[in-house]
């Protein structure tokens, strides 16, 4: 399938959504027939359904108009948003997937702009906002404020640590309890009744995918701790030998060989600690390949980093938050000096 007008043409939002009714206007099929691609020239019709492959394409040209919208509020002085770090730049909202996070002061007037920029927003384009389902989320705020706001706005009452995605989002990472929802996971994935309908090749597949997709939000950004990969290690194991949890048992193969690599004997299953370390490590390059991200201005700020910080001038920060965990785990660990040095 071909897709006309995705030049490099300009990237405002008039332009993208002419790019747009192009693509869907002069849309070519090409018919695979013995081994022979046939071109025809069809209209596709204006209408994309659910799991269509444009449906993304075209929710995040629409979103934009939101930004757009709050950019507008923001520059003429109706949104203010909150400073992250001292001396640091405001956030007024954050977009991913398909929600959206608002950033203001505790004031009824800010909030009442929030609330018309979204009924703006859904007059203008049909996406319709369900307040009902939305939540407000006040740090240090009293409760009878928060209860008075979210009757005004007809919301529901948030707190963090909250929920999404089915993972706790605003917790403690270094706490084994918070790991909780990622073992259920885990178990409703590999459940030993599974393991005894599916081929080694099946059981392995299954491991890997539950390894690759559960656990990364949280190895990405804590360490594991030493029980959570004792925990993640018995359950595919036992997944792998289909072996009923309340038994107890003596593997055939050590763990760590079927972890290793083809070339070396293994299964390759993946070492969950090497991932963690992988991951963590990402962060670190991309703080030094992506200069003018968001993240990265105010880590810098936070942390009062230069301009031209390299990797031998990172040290474990003194005050606390995610990125001193971060650094402080590669810091750390003599793999990781010798890559950094």
């Amino acid at each position: 399938m071909e897709f006309p007008g995705l030049g490099n043409g300009a990237n405002t939002l008039p332009n993208q959504m002419e790019r747009m009714d192009t693509i869907m206007c002069n849309v070519s099929y090409g018919l695979d027939t013995s081994k022979r691609i046939i071109h025809t020239a069809l209209q596709a019709p204006k209408i994309l359904h659910q799991g269509d492959l444009l449906s993304p394409f075209l929710f995040n040209l629409v979103v934009e108009a939101l930004n757009l919208i709050i950019l507008k509020a923001t520059n003429i002085g109706l949104w203010e948003g909150v400073e992250v770090c001292k001396n640091g730049p405001k956030l007024t909202h954050l977009q991913y997937a398909y929600n959206t996070i608002m950033f203001c002061p505790p004031s009824q007037t800010h909030l009442a702009i929030i609330k018309r920029a979204l009924i703006l927003f859904q007059l203008a384009f049909g996406l319709q906002f369900n307040f009902h389902e939305s939540s407000i989320i006040g740090l240090d705020i009293d409760e009878p404020w928060m209860q008075t706001t979210t009757q005004t706005l007809w919301c529901k009452t948030g707190s963090l640590s909250f929920t999404y995605l089915g993972l706790p989002v605003g917790g403690n990472g270094f706490r084994l309890a918070h790991w909780e929802p990622i073992f259920d996971r885990m178990r409703n994935k590999l459940s030993t009744w599974k393991g005894s309908l599916l081929s080694i090749g099946g059981r392995l597949t299954l491991i890997k995918t539950s390894l690759s997709n559960l656990p990364l939000y949280y190895m990405s950004i804590f360490h594991v701790l030493v029980g959570v990969i004792k925990e993640i290690t018995k359950l595919q194991c036992q997944f792998l030998e289909r072996v009923s949890r309340q038994k107890k048992y003596m593997a055939p193969v050590s763990w760590s060989r079927v972890q290793s690599p083809h070339a070396y004997g293994g299964i390759n299953t993946g070492n969950p600690l090497h991932k963690n370390l992988g991951l963590l490590f990402k962060w670190l390059w991309r703080y030094l390949t992506e200069p003018d991200s968001l993240w990265r201005n105010i880590i810098q700020i936070k942390y009062t980093y230069n301009s031209c910080t390299t990797a031998r001038d990172f040290k474990i920060p003194i005050h606390g938050g995610p990125w001193k965990a971060i650094c402080s785990t590669l810091l750390r660990h003599p793999r990781a000096q010798e890559a950094i040095s």
